[in-house]
């Protein structure tokens, strides 16, 4: 996997007459991990949405992997970027299996796709990530009957065999 750096210099996201996010700088270094931490309503969120290009900042400038947003294709930059989050979860086919959404991440796609096969190489990944996180039992049942907890270790597990450069963790 290659890790992303983060950069950001004083983004701010103004709406509406409020700031969301104000004067905002954050660097974090390739291969190490940030927590962000606050009360409700602090921007944590925004700050993720901002960092993954789903937010546009009203001010400031994003470095992610060392592509400037608003200089590069976004959806390129997303596919290098492991979102995991409840109110994002992307919208799988309902009868999807556990096992075909975590494969879903080798393609970056919502489904499996239908002109390339699967490999055996890539199922065993896909194996290899859904035992790593306890998925096993899971494996074959249906990725819409899961908890939300459980979904999200399933997207973790996603984003993992997609060897995402930036993994994007919210609530």
């Amino acid at each position: 996997m290659n890790a992303y750096t983060v950069d950001l210099q004083d983004v701010s996201v103004l709406r509406q007459g409020r700031y969301l996010l104000k004067d905002v700088s954050l660097d974090v270094e390739r291969g190490t991990c940030c927590a962000i931490l606050g009360p409700n309503g602090s921007g944590k969120s925004t700050l993720v949405s901002v960092l993954s290009g789903y937010t546009w900042p009203s001010s400031g400038s994003v470095t992610i992997g060392g592509q400037v947003f608003g200089t590069v294709e976004l959806a390129q930059v997303r596919r290098g970027i492991g979102l995991i989050e409840p109110s994002r979860s992307p919208a799988f086919d309902e009868a999807m299996r556990v096992r075909d959404v975590v494969a879903t991440g080798l393609f970056g796609t919502i489904r499996l796709p239908l002109q390339q096969a699967v490999k055996a190489a890539q199922w065993r990944r896909v194996d290899a990530e859904i035992e790593q996180l306890g998925l096993g039992a899971m494996a074959d049942g249906v990725f819409s009957r899961l908890s939300t907890g459980e979904q999200m270790k399933v997207l973790l597990a996603r984003a993992m065999v997609a060897e995402a450069g930036l993994l994007l963790l919210d609530e």
